[in-house]
């Protein structure tokens, strides 16, 4: 999987030539350098799990709703849902509030080490972001 990762890094290092002149933040939106593609792959996992992350109140809503009055095993199972729901909401949380836009900007080297794992760590959160609400999904089908 490392391999994977580091192979789809590359591809991306190759693709981009050349440096964008109107860098002043770190970043620039025509992905000029190997740094840029990287970060446009981080802020893309971001707004995909942002998108669904939007979502998890609303299935907080639901299954509470579906909780009331139930007791046992299916008022676990909710609970259990929720408190899913809540950690991969969280971890979005957590995660926004860690990550620094400008980190590194100067050196590139160590900006691409920094956005490899800032990679990883958005790729974990949408991954629990979409386990969770797949979950809720099922079980309110049922």
């Amino acid at each position: 999987m490392k391999k994977l990762l580091y192979f789809s890094v590359l591809i991306f290092f190759a693709a981009c030539t050349g440096n964008s002149p109107d860098r002043t933040d770190g970043f620039s939106e025509s992905a000029g350098s190997p740094e840029d593609s990287l970060f446009n792959v981080v802020m893309n996992e971001h707004n995909a799990a942002m998108a669904k992350q939007r979502q998890i109140p609303g299935y907080q809503q639901k299954i509470d709703s579906l909780a009331k009055g139930k007791s046992g095993s299916l008022k676990e199972t909710y609970k259990s849902l929720n408190t899913e729901l809540q950690s991969a909401y969280d971890g979005m949380e957590t995660w926004m509030h860690e990550f620094s836009i400008d980190t590194l900007q100067d050196q590139p080297e160590q900006r691409i080490a920094y956005l490899t794992s800032e990679e990883s760590k958005i790729i974990k959160v949408k991954n629990d972001i979409l386990s969770a609400i797949s979950k809720a999904d099922s079980t309110l089908k049922k």
